[in-house]
C-alpha cells in the first residue's frame, strides 16, 4: 500500500498537469525570462521537426541561446509533438492552445514581447490552398492589430496568394509554391540547384567521419557552407567590391555574394559592378562555413593599428591589380562558354486546343529532349513556366503523364507558357512510359504533397517507387523527385562507406536529382536571423528581378590545369563570380557502384585542382 498509493498519486497529478497545461499562461520566470519566438497557424509533427531543427541548430547558437520557441494552435498536441516536449526540446519548447484570432489567447502566451511570430503554413495535398491563405494571412493581420510593431513571418502555399498576404504586411513573406517551383524549373538549366540553394539555407555541420569517400569530404565541406550578414567597417571604405572580394576570399576563405547599401535601403545587389566603391555603410551577404568566421572578421578589424596598416597594404596590392588588368580583360567576349545545360526549343506550334494536347502516344509527335511530369499538377496554376522560354524564341515541350488528366483550365494557363501535353497512363507501366515519351525525354520529374492521413514517409512511397521503375527503364535519363521527408532518404541504396545517420551524402542528393520539400521552412527560420536572405533567394530564381544571373557553365579550358582560386579571382576580374562547381565522379571505390555521378561543391578550397568535366556556378552581369 504505501509504495502503490504514492505512484497511483503521481499519475493522478500528471493526469490533471496535462488538461491544464496547454489552456494555461505562459509564465519565463522571475527571475531569468529568456527570449522567445511564436509560432501561429498550421502547425504539425513535420513542419514543427523541420522549424526546430534548422531554429535550434547550432550554427544558431549566438543567436538562438536564450530563445524559446512557443506554439499557439487549436488543437492539443498530437502524440509526436508530446515527445517533443517531453524529450528533446522538452527545455525549450512550450505548447499552448488557443487562437491568434483572439485577443485573450495571445495575452496568455506574451505574444507582445515576441521577438517574432511566425505563422506556418502546411503544403499538402489539399485543393484548398488559397482558402488556406486566407486564414494565415486572417491571422497575420489579427496580430498586426494586436501588436503594430511585430515582427512576423508568414508563409503562404499559393503563389496566387502573394497579393492578398501584403495586406497584412508581414516582415517577411515565403511562398511554398514559388519557392518549390522556381527551384523546380531553374533546375532544368542549372543541374543541383536544389543542393546548391539547400545548402546555402540549411545550417549544416561537416561530419567528422575519417572513412569518406574524395567526392563526400568536398561535398560535405560545400553542404556546411552558409550565408551570414556582416557589417562592413570604416576600414574598407574606397575599396573596389573586386578589391574586396578577392581578399575576403584570400584572407577568410570567405565569398561576398551581395551587398545591400545600407540598413535603411531595400535592394540586395548580387554581384556588384567591379567598380562599386565601399563607403562603410553597406552590409555584406558572405558564403562561409560559420558565424565563427563572421566573429574572426570584426575583432581582426577592431584590434592593433599595426594589423590595419598591413591589411591596408594587401587591399592596396589588390586595387592596382585591379585597375591594371581591367583593360585586358573586355576584349574577350567569347571567352565563357555557352550555357553547359540549355533546353532546346520547340518552336511555337503545340496544340491549340485541350482535345489535340490529349494524347495516346507522344511518340507521333516525334518530340526530344521534353521533360516529362508526373505527381501532383497544383504547379498549373502557378505562371512560373513564363521563365523556360528560350533565346531562340521557343519554349520546350511539356509532357503531363498523370493517371488522370488535369482540367481543361489548367491546361490552359499552362499552354500559355509551354508546348504542354497530355498522356494518360502509370509510371509503373513500360508501355505507358513508352507512350509518354521517356526513350527521348530530357527529365523526368516526380512531384509529391503530403498527405496529412498518412505518415509523411509512407507519402512519399508511391513517389520513390516511380524513381526507380523510370530509373531501371533509363539509367541514365535525369530523374528529379521530390521527398517530402528527411527519413525517406533511407529507402535510397547506400554503400558501405555512407554514414547511416547522414544520408544526404548520397549520390542521388548531392548530384541534384532529390530535392526537399522542407526548404521553405528552413527559408522561412533563416529569415529570423537574416531577413533579406528570402529577398536574395528571390532574385536567385528569378522571382525577383536580378541584374547578375546564375548559369551553369563549363570550366574555360585554359583553367583545366589550374586551381579554383587562379579561377575564381580571373572569373571576378570580368565582373563574374562563382560561388561553386558542378563535379563528375568518376573514380570508382572497389566495390561501389555509385561512381559516375555528378556532385555539389559549394564555395570550393582555394587550392582545389580543376578538372577538364568541372562545370561552375557562376553569376554574370546582364
Amino acid at each position: 500500500i504505501f509504495i502503490i498509493v504514492p505512484l497511483q498519486t503521481d499519475l493522478i497529478v500528471e493526469t490533471i498537469n496535462s488538461l491544464n497545461t496547454y489552456a494555461g499562461t505562459y509564465r519565463a520566470g522571475f527571475l531569468f525570462q529568456p527570449h522567445f519566438v511564436l509560432v501561429v497557424g498550421d502547425v504539425d509533427e513535420v513542419t514543427l521537426s523541420n522549424f526546430l531543427g534548422e531554429f535550434y541548430h547550432r550554427k544558431h547558437a549566438s543567436y538562438f541561446q536564450y530563445h524559446r520557441v512557443i506554439v499557439l494552435h487549436p488543437d492539443k498536441p498530437s502524440e509526436a509533438i508530446k515527445q517533443m516536449l517531453r524529450t528533446k526540446y522538452r527545455k525549450q519548447l512550450r505548447y499552448f492552445t488557443g487562437s491568434a484570432l483572439f485577443k485573450e489567447d495571445l495575452d496568455r502566451v506574451k505574444a507582445k514581447k515576441a521577438k517574432a511570430i511566425f505563422i506556418l503554413s502546411v503544403h499538402d495535398g489539399s485543393d484548398q490552398h488559397q482558402t488556406k491563405d486566407t486564414g494565415s494571412i486572417v491571422q497575420a493581420l489579427s496580430i498586426r492589430k494586436y501588436e503594430p510593431s511585430a515582427a512576423t513571418v508568414l508563409q503562404i502555399r499559393s503563389a496566387a496568394s502573394v497579393s492578398m498576404s501584403l495586406l497584412a504586411s508581414p516582415t517577411v513573406m515565403v511562398c511554398l509554391q514559388q519557392i518549390k517551383f522556381s527551384i523546380l524549373v531553374r533546375s532544368f538549366t542549372v543541374p543541383g540547384l536544389s543542393t546548391l540553394l539547400g545548402n546555402l539555407i540549411r545550417a549544416s555541420s561537416r561530419p567528422s567521419f575519417v572513412n569518406l569517400e574524395p567526392w563526400m569530404k568536398e561535398y560535405a565541406r560545400g553542404e556546411a557552407q552558409q550565408m551570414f550578414k556582416y557589417n562592413v567597417p570604416a576600414i574598407f571604405s574606397g575599396y573596389s567590391y573586386c578589391t574586396l572580394v578577392k581578399f575576403f576570399y584570400d584572407r577568410y576563405n570567405a565569398i561576398i555574394m551581395a551587398i545591400k547599401e545600407s540598413i535603411d535601403s531595400d535592394k540586395c545587389i548580387i554581384n556588384p559592378p567591379n567598380d562599386y566603391e565601399f563607403n562603410g555603410n553597406e552590409i555584406l551577404f558572405l558564403i562561409c562555413e560559420s558565424y565563427g568566421t563572421i566573429r574572426l572578421m570584426e575583432s581582426l578589424t577592431n584590434t592593433m593599428e599595426c594589423l590595419r596598416y598591413s591589411k591596408r597594404a594587401r587591399l592596396d596590392s589588390l586595387e592596382d591589380e585591379h585597375k591594371d588588368k581591367s583593360e585586358v580583360h573586355e576584349e574577350s567576349e567569347d571567352f565563357f562558354p555557352g550555357l553547359w545545360c540549355p533546353l532546346p526549343g520547340f518552336g511555337t506550334d503545340g496544340p491549340q486546343e485541350y482535345k489535340e494536347a490529349i494524347c495516346a502516344d507522344v511518340r507521333k509527335k516525334s518530340l526530344k529532349d521534353h521533360i516529362i511530369l508526373t505527381g501532383p499538377t497544383d504547379f498549373l496554376t502557378y505562371e512560373l513556366p513564363v521563365t523556360m522560354k528560350q533565346p531562340n524564341g521557343g519554349v520546350p515541350a511539356v509532357v503531363l503523364f498523370n493517371t488522370e488528366k488535369p482540367s481543361e483550365q489548367q491546361w490552359l494557363q499552362a499552354s500559355q507558357r509551354a508546348v504542354v501535353f497530355i498522356v494518360e497512363g502509370s509510371a509503373l507501366n513500360k508501355e505507358d512510359l513508352q507512350r509518354a515519351g521517356v526513350e527521348t525525354a530530357k527529365t523526368f520529374v516526380v512531384t509529391s504533397q503530403r498527405d496529412p492521413d498518412k505518415h509523411s514517409m509512407s507519402t512519399d512511397m508511391d513517389s520513390v517507387i516511380t524513381f526507380f521503375a523510370v530509373a531501371q527503364m533509363r539509367p541514365t535519363l535525369d530523374i528529379r523527385l521530390e521527398l517530402t521527408s528527411t527519413n525517406s532518404l533511407k529507402l535510397f541504396k547506400s554503400n558501405d562507406l555512407t554514414p547511416a545517420k547522414y544520408n544526404r551524402l548520397l549520390p542521388q542528393f548531392a548530384s541534384g536529382q532529390l530535392f526537399m520539400a522542407d526548404m521553405a521552412d528552413r527559408l522561412s527560420v533563416q529569415a529570423f536571423y537574416n531577413p533579406d536572405i528570402v529577398e536574395l533567394i528571390h532574385q536567385i530564381l528569378g522571382i525577383r528581378n536580378c541584374e547578375s544571373k546564375l548559369s551553369i557553365r563549363a570550366i574555360p579550358k585554359c583553367y583545366h590545369d589550374k586551381t579554383f582560386f587562379d579561377l575564381f579571382v580571373d572569373m571576378i576580374s570580368r565582373n563574374a563570380l562563382v560561388i561553386g562547381l558542378y563535379r563528375y565522379n568518376d573514380n570508382k571505390s572497389k566495390g561501389n557502384d555509385q561512381g559516375n555521378h555528378y556532385y555539389v561543391y559549394t564555395m570550393p578550397l582555394p587550392e582545389t585542382p580543376l578538372r577538364s568535366t568541372d562545370k561552375m556556378y557562376v553569376f554574370m552581369r546582364e
